[in-house]
Parts: C-alpha cells; sequence; structure tokens
C-alpha cells in the first residue's frame, strides 16, 4: 500500500543478477522490495488472445430489486493460462472484463438446452 492506503500492482519489467524483481519508477528500475509497502510478487495471467462474443449473453439482475437486463457480450480474453473471460460494455460503451467487476450476473447462449428440456432435474 502507498501513503494514501492504496494498493498497487507493478508489472516486473525485469530482474537483477540476484533475481530480485525490477520495477519501472519514472523512467527507471527500482528494485520492488526496495519500494514502501512492497508485499511480494506475484505470477501474473495476462491477457493473451481476444475472441468474438460468439452469441453468448450476459444478464445483470438485483433479485431485492426486481430488475433484470440482457445484452450480448461483446467479447472473451483469453489469459496464458488458457482461461477466458467475458468482455461486457456499460452504457457508455465502455468494456470490461466480467470478472472484475461487480454485480449479480449469468451468462447464456441461444443455443444451450436446460436440463428440464433434456428430461433432466434442474440444479442436479
Amino acid at each position: 500500500m502507498n501513503e494514501n492506503n492504496v494498493t498497487l500492482t507493478m508489472p516486473v519489467h525485469a530482474w537483477d543478477d540476484q533475481g530480485r524483481a525490477l520495477v519501472l519508477v519514472r523512467n527507471r528500475l527500482m528494485r520492488a522490495d526496495e519500494m514502501t509497502g512492497f508485499k511480494a510478487v506475484r505470477e501474473a495471467n495476462p491477457i493473451v488472445g481476444v475472441a468474438p462474443g460468439g452469441g453468448w449473453k450476459i444478464t445483470w439482475f438485483d433479485k431485492d430489486e426486481g430488475w433484470e437486463f440482457s445484452q450480448p457480450l461483446v467479447a472473451w480474453v483469453i489469459r496464458a493460462d488458457g482461461s477466458a473471460e467475458p468482455v461486457d460494455t456499460d452504457s457508455a460503451g465502455d468494456a470490461s472484463v466480467v470478472s472484475r467487476v461487480g454485480g449479480d450476473r449469468r451468462l447464456s447462449h441461444p443455443d444451450e438446452v436446460s436440463d428440464a428440456a433434456e428430461g433432466g432435474v434442474p440444479g442436479a
């Protein structure tokens, strides 16, 4: 955390000869462990690709207030570990990875077959 109690995450740009992480601060490399509030170096899982939404939709809802709305996903981001996360847009058209946004939601595809339609027990 910095002096304003804000947690900062910075990418490692290099490693020194002793294996310590170096981050870019004001156009120079600095040892991460010398920065005030340094906690740890963690492995990143960067975005390595983007795929179209493919007909998937997201439904946002609030059970307490009794509302919901649906819209198509614009894309899926693919991470280095092979996982995919949905991308949605807000009312201004700004895109966000959904897993980073709060709120109740569900993802669905128009081609999915429900358990009930297959004669199964819902939720089993």
